[in-house]
């Protein structure tokens, strides 16, 4: 009896080690059973979870290979902050093509259609770096520098990169100000070095994209939204906001971290420093700022955009967590890659869910920390434990 209860017992424990993820139905099956809280969330249709998981095994010589499984896809979402990712990539490029250093400072001045008066950004009397600005949009998703960039590169010019790159899946047609349209507005931009010295004058006008302004019925979210400060009883249509798909997210930065210098450099246009300042901002924590004012661990632990922290408030060094975070009206996505060092496991997480119990759209009452954050930290635990298995299998 006791013979066959260890044969019973390595047969089971065996089949769990070399339980294997190799397609889409296998991957929900593996997740299936694992967490009450993972299969309350992703059995309820109301959260419109969508997960990619993706697999990397090294090999010498050549190019990792990257196995990709997807669960739940092709829901609408609205990725928010993520678009942060792409665009300072393109925003990179520019430089490099005008000889512009990210130790340099922007200056920005325009007519503010919305207030009728003149606004002036001088970053250098902030003593702001172009490079401090691409870190904090990053790492703490600074909404106002995205802004800056945003304009800087021109809606219609970023369209049009996109595009080049087969980036099809994405738009950013609109910055995350409170004046959204400046269409029509010309806007200064000037960039000088540490002492002053100009370096670039550039006069932009704002040109509209081109929108579809039709309703797609896809994007129409919510039963209700606050509209100038009522309830109003119909969907909010987020048919002309910025968009991007799970598959460019994870893509991009895939690209960013792992694909090789010519195949990278066939799609972007970086030099190897400029990649190794955006894989170095990717992995940052708010403490590993030059502001001051992001050092304080209690307001801005390690993982205050990290939901996908492995269950680390003050994340190990020898965890390496690459990852940026969309979070706005009740719609979280994330796209992490995560290198374990001790152990050498290396997996992909992107994740988008939607956590909007009342269903109403502006109203600033959404479950990110109550529910996002601990499904984004228990899943990732859950594909951890698998690789971990995986590895010591």
């Amino acid at each position: 009896m006791k013979y066959l209860f260890f044969i019973l017992f390595m047969t089971s424990s065996n089949a769990i080690i070399h339980c294997q993820i190799t397609d889409n139905e296998s991957f929900k099956t593996y997740l299936s059973g694992k967490s009450e809280l993972l299969d309350s969330i992703m059995n309820n249709e109301n959260y419109r979870v969508q997960i990619k998981y993706t697999e990397i095994k090294e090999q010498k010589g050549t190019l990792p290979i990257r196995l990709t499984y997807d669960y739940g896809a092709n829901k609408y979402f609205y990725p928010a902050s993520i678009v942060k990712l792409p665009l300072s990539i393109l925003l990179m490029e520019k430089l490099k093509n005008k000889g512009i250093s990210i130790n340099d400072y922007l200056i920005i001045t325009y007519i503010d259609p919305c207030r009728k008066n003149k606004i002036l950004i001088d970053n250098q009397l902030l003593n702001i770096t172009i490079g401090q600005m691409i870190e904090e949009m990053l790492v703490v998703s600074d909404d106002s520098y995205f802004t800056y960039f945003f304009y800087f590169l021109s809606p219609f010019e970023i369209k049009k990169s996109l595009r080049q790159k087969s980036i099809n899946s994405t738009q950013i047609v609109h910055s995350f100000s409170r004046c959204m349209n400046l269409n029509g507005v010309d806007i200064n931009f000037e960039i000088v070095d540490k002492n002053g010295r100009r370096q670039l004058s550039e006069r932009v006008k704002i040109n509209p994209v081109d929108k579809t302004n039709k309703k797609d019925l896809t994007k129409l979210i919510g039963s209700q939204q606050i509209r100038h400060g009522k309830i109003i009883d119909e969907p909010y249509d987020f048919s002309n906001m910025n968009s991007m798909s799970l598959e460019d997210i994870e893509n991009t930065l895939y690209d960013l971290l792992y694909l090789d210098s010519t195949q990278f450099n066939k799609k972007w246009n970086l030099n190897y420093n400029q990649r190794k300042f955006l894989k170095r901002c990717l992995k940052k924590v708010p403490r590993d700022l030059s502001n001051k004012q992001y050092s304080d661990s209690n307001q801005f632990p390690d993982n205050y955009h990290k939901f996908s922290d492995l269950g680390y408030s003050i994340i190990p060094k020898d965890i390496l967590i690459y990852s940026k975070i969309g979070i706005s009206y009740g719609f979280v996505t994330e796209s992490s890659f995560f290198e374990v060092i001790e152990n050498g496991v290396k997996f992909g997480l992107t994740y988008s869910i939607y956590v909007n119990k009342n269903n109403i759209i502006n109203d600033s009452y959404y479950e990110y920390e109550k529910t996002a954050r601990l499904f984004a930290t228990e899943l990732s635990k859950t594909l951890y434990k698998y690789n971990m298995l995986k590895t010591n299998n």
